[in-house]
């Protein structure tokens, strides 16, 4: 009979991973930057999703976004020495979406000359905050929905 060798096995354990937002109360305003971070670092590859969909895979365990959008649902499979993680924790995050503003003029005809006083209206109301720019200069932030020169 042919004696066998004997065969040394290495068993890896399976990663364990989590996963947490850098906006602590999970609500963003749309186009606005949030970071995602899974624990532990180190480990071969991290593959985020937004429902069940791949954004991102590769060996940063830091997956950073603008493009969030409602419904989402962000969660993470490792792989570490070949072995795949479970799905880490789900951080679902709300997305406001951003108004829309119209602005007008006092001046019908939006002809306007060097020292002529013009109102600015911007609507709709209610908005906690207004900011007016003229020439990408910031001259008004405030409540007021109405900036006059």
């Amino acid at each position: 009979s042919n004696p066998s060798a004997d065969i040394t096995a290495v068993v890896f354990p399976v990663p364990s991973v989590t996963i947490t937002s850098s906006d602590s109360n999970n609500e963003i305003c749309e186009g606005e930057s949030i970071t995602f971070t899974t624990a532990p670092s180190g480990l071969a590859n991290y593959e985020f999703f937004n429902n069940g969909v791949s954004v991102q895979s590769g060996a940063s365990n830091i997956y950073t976004t603008t493009a969030l959008t409602s419904p989402n649902s962000i969660y993470v499979i490792a792989t570490d020495n070949g072995c795949p993680s479970l799905a880490s924790n789900t951080i679902v995050t709300a997305v406001i979406p951003a108004p829309v503003v119209t602005i007008v003029s006092s001046d019908n005809d939006s002809q306007i000359c060097e020292g002529d006083n013009v109102t600015f209206t911007a609507s709709p109301s209610g908005f906690v905050n207004y900011e007016f720019f003229e020439n990408g200069i910031s001259v008004q932030s405030g409540a007021s929905n109405i900036y006059s020169t």
